[in-house]
């Protein structure tokens, strides 16, 4: 029976699960025959690019009467299992008429694959001992856990490993400690626009997702819930409460880590939101909740970041490039023989990017292929293919500050060796998709790889 591997995620149609890693996601019926049909539709080779809602109805619900609702609801829950989400989907797209599709690559593989330390890990996946590339900041990271009371904020592009690198160092530190600490994940992406209305909403959802790391059980969990958000009080303070609680009843040390904070950063609910993180730095009871921060912005373009009180007492870490012997050592655990010059136009070519490299080893592993016959020319559009193609669609569907001016033309001037002057809030959603970097004059930004200037095809005005 298939076994489909993509992104973080690995469905396993001989046991009917779906796993994130090592970990079985609660999924299962008609949402995993759903997912199960996109990820076959997205291997087709001459299939349309969206599968339409009939052909979901064909061949889920073999062509039986079904409502639009009932079609909602299981692609609803599809979206949950993955932590997606229908506004700035990495896994899942819908496109209205059309229907929807799978964004990430595919891969199939016929029967069960070996567990052997030599199985090739596919790109996005998530955090391995085995395929971990050792990364020059772990240093830091390692330093700043002997100060608990000190959040930390780990910064960087997507794509750049922040998830990867943490996941190590806090592994790493709990294959040591006395008592290995909880932790507990919430990535703001996975919130619906309507959790990030306001703070009572943000606050509620942070609440549940705290909970459901937890493992309480359901009706524990909706009492504490009912408890500290039926007082009347300001929803950080009932958050607070809530986290105090729970730290006592587990008894041990919990890293907390938020990701994607930087869809914060131009909302109204930028100062609130890290006035409550900085409240709970010297709180009574929560000594032994230690905050990780993930972002794809760096905190100085964050507005009034220099003055804020939090920013200042926080450990800050910018996650790099892979350099050189990094990405030789990426070649070298995927099986690959490869000279230090076709590492060296591989990192040219992508800027360093880990998942980027990534995805071309896997391929180059895959396919059977070195990376010098990888990186021919008219190679490189299939090898990223996946990636151009949802940065392409995010491109054209992503609205810009400046009406009449496309992300496109930002890009190309963006390319010109003098760089392009963007306000930092223009820049910022490029930033966040890895798209530009920040020289070290202010505010002044170009395009960050030839990858993109070649392959997207950015048009002039």
């Amino acid at each position: 029976m298939p076994l489909y591997h993509f992104g973080e995620f690995r469905l396993d149609t001989l046991q009917h699960r779906l796993f994130r890693g090592d970990a079985p996601v609660a999924l299962k019926g008609l949402p995993l025959a759903v997912l199960h049909q996109l990820l076959e539709h997205r291997l087709h080779p001459h299939a349309s690019l969206y599968l339409s809602k009939d052909d979901l109805i064909r061949s889920v619900w073999h062509d039986t009467r079904v409502s639009p609702e009932t079609i909602r609801s299981t692609i609803r829950q599809v979206r949950l299992a993955l932590e997606d989400s229908s506004d700035e989907p990495r896994y899942l797209q819908t496109e209205p008429r059309l229907g929807w599709r799978v964004l990430v690559a595919v891969n199939r593989h016929d029967g069960v694959l070996p567990t052997d330390e030599n199985t090739v890990q596919p790109p996005n996946s998530p955090y391995s001992p085995v395929f971990y590339v050792q990364r020059q900041e772990e240093a830091t990271l390692h330093g700043s856990l002997r100060y608990p009371s000190r959040p930390m904020v780990i910064y960087g592009p997507q794509g750049i490993g922040k998830r990867t690198l943490l996941a190590h160092v806090l592994a790493e530190s709990a294959r040591v400690a006395p008592s290995p600490p909880c932790v507990l994940r919430i990535h703001l992406h996975t919130l619906t626009p309507a959790q990030l209305a306001t703070m009572e909403t943000t606050m509620y959802a942070i609440a549940q997702d705290v909970l459901e790391g937890l493992a309480l059980p359901a009706e524990a969990a909706r009492d504490a819930l009912s408890r500290h958000f039926s007082l009347a009080l300001d929803p950080p303070l009932q958050l607070k409460r809530l986290l105090r609680e729970q730290l006592a009843l587990a008894q041990r040390a919990v890293f907390l880590v938020l990701g994607d904070i930087e869809l914060l950063a131009y909302s109204p609910l930028h100062a609130p939101f890290f006035d409550a993180l900085r409240s709970w730095q010297d709180a009574a009871g929560l000594s032994s909740l230690r905050l990780f921060l993930l972002s794809a912005l760096p905190p100085r373009l964050f507005p009034a970041s220099v003055h804020s009180p939090w920013w200042t007492k926080t450990a800050q870490v910018e996650v790099f490039p892979l350099q050189l012997p990094q990405l030789q050592r990426m070649a070298s655990l995927h099986g690959l023989t490869s000279s230090r010059d076709d590492c060296e136009h591989l990192r040219s070519l992508v800027g360093g990017l880990p998942l980027l490299c990534r995805i071309a080893c896997f391929h180059a592993r895959t396919h059977n292929l070195s990376l010098s016959d990888l990186l021919v020319p008219h190679r490189i559009p299939q090898v990223f293919e996946s990636h151009l193609t949802e940065i392409a669609r995010w491109l054209d569907s992503y609205p810009t500050h400046t009406p009449g001016t496309t992300w496109r033309t930002i890009l190309h001037a963006a390319a010109d060796p003098t760089g392009l002057s963007l306000p930092r809030e223009v820049a910022w959603p490029l930033l966040r998709k890895g798209l530009l970097h920040e020289p070290a004059r202010p505010e002044v930004y170009h395009l960050r790889c030839p990858l993109y200037r070649d392959h997207l095809r950015l048009g002039g005005p």
